[in-house]
């Protein structure tokens, strides 16, 4: 390529020259992989005084965490007004050594991988597609590996598109072209994978897909000419702000939720719940790990009126982030809580399973039993009434007239095979928690 000044513009012309106009040369000879240098001479001579011929030297350097879209630069020295410069820095400069094969979407690899070392592949993008996804499993057990993927270039652990460097077992990577930063594009990418701290047994399978997530097997892929692109529509309990229909909607005029529930990853699932009390002042949510659970999944339980809760959108969230608990609780009050549809999210963690129980409750006053009573409190309903209303009596003050005495609904928390009888304080609505 030959760029000539002209009048104020510049003007890039393909130059097709005999060979011997072209000569190339290292950079630094010292250094061989700094990058490269041709010079290209045009044929036009400088001036008319017939001076010496143009000519343009193009430089390439090499930087292997520098953009795919680079800033060419061009200019001129003062000294030499017939030599025009063209500078680039590019990934691509770079030596490529041995070049990375090419893989199909599905095509499994197997691969030993020494300790500190990296293996690359490409895969080819079409503009159909919606998602890459790599997935990698660790077969053996000492070390962990890192994976990375980026658009026309080799990633580095400084310049990347999408990476995933837990030391799990297992990952997964994915870029969509319904991302807002570094979306999906058509071209080539290129997987890099780094063992770390020994040698690593493992397998690695990329997937391309027409419609984010293949829909999750929860819908069908179809084409919306509307938008020009693939989506996926989802089945209706699987109809959510997930365009990969892979959160489940419970809704509990359909499904109750008094049942052991399973989470596996760090999938979500979503509960509709409508509170239709216009004098509830209190909303109370409870979630309760299942007590044969493994104990390993961090869970996260948040809660949003009239919307999907997201971790950055929410009326309330709780997450575990470094210890492994067991009940997890949020509780809305006027004037968050008012009428209308409230949904709630529960979500696991990878490569884990979560089983657990959850309650929702609403009213004017909720009282919850959380403390060991006698045994004899589980033999009737009846003692355990009574025991409720001498431990409420005390709190009386705190209850109106048309509130007191309360309703009691007997929920099971199975977490716990003896009564629990502790009043915590007024501020919870109309229920009355007994366990047995």
């Amino acid at each position: 390529m030959l760029c000539q000044f002209d009048k104020g513009v510049f003007t890039s012309l393909i130059s097709y020259y005999i060979p011997s106009d072209i000569t190339w040369s290292l950079l630094s000879p010292a250094n061989p992989g700094a990058g490269v240098q041709w010079t290209i001479q045009n044929g036009d001579f400088c001036t008319d005084s017939f001076s010496p011929k143009r000519k343009a030297i193009i430089q390439l350097t090499c930087n292997p965490n520098a953009p795919v879209t680079s800033t060419i630069m061009v200019y001129e020295l003062p000294s030499d007004p017939c030599t025009y410069y063209i500078s680039m820095t590019h990934p691509n400069a770079c030596p490529v050594g041995v070049k990375p094969p090419k893989v199909a979407s599905g095509q499994q690899q197997n691969v030993t991988l020494a300790a500190n070392t990296w293996t690359y592949w490409t895969i080819d993008v079409s503009s159909t597609q919606q998602e890459l996804q790599v997935q990698t499993q660790q077969t053996s057990s000492e070390g962990y590996l890192e994976v990375y993927l980026r658009f026309d270039a080799k990633p580095t652990e400084q310049t990347y598109d999408r990476s995933d460097t837990s030391t799990k077992p297992n990952h997964k990577v994915v870029i969509r072209y319904t991302d807002t930063t570094n979306r999906l594009q058509a071209g080539t990418y290129y997987i890099g994978v780094k063992a770390v701290s020994a040698s690593i047994n493992f397998r690695m399978t990329p997937w391309t897909f027409l419609c984010p997530g293949d829909c999750s097997g929860n819908g069908a892929c179809v084409y919306n000419p509307d938008v020009g692109i693939n989506q996926c529509d989802c089945d209706q309990a699987y109809d959510s702000n997930f365009d990969d229909c892979s959160a489940e909607v419970i809704d509990p005029t359909v499904a109750n939720y008094a049942y052991l529930h399973t989470l596996v990853d760090d999938t979500w699932r979503y509960y509709r719940f409508q509170q239709n009390d216009a004098n509830a002042y209190q909303l109370f949510v409870d979630l309760t790990r299942y007590f044969q659970d493994s104990a390993q999944a961090m869970p996260t339980l948040m809660i949003k009126y009239g919307d999907w809760p997201t971790y950055n959108d929410n009326d309330g969230m709780v997450q575990d982030l470094w210890n492994v608990e067991w009940d997890w609780e949020l509780e809305l009050t006027k004037p968050a809580l008012t009428q209308g549809m409230f949904i709630i999210a529960v979500v696991g963690s990878p490569d884990t399973t979560f089983q657990y129980f959850l309650e929702v409750m609403s009213g004017i006053v909720i009282i919850t039993a959380m403390a060991w009573a006698p045994a004899t409190l589980s033999t009737t309903p009846a003692l355990a009434t009574l025991a409720m209303a001498t431990l409420i009596a005390p709190y009386a003050r705190c209850l109106s007239a048309q509130t007191f005495p309360l309703p009691l609904r007997f929920l099971p928390m199975t977490r716990h095979t003896t009564p629990l009888l502790l009043i915590q304080r007024c501020r919870m609505p109309t229920l009355i928690c007994w366990s047995r």
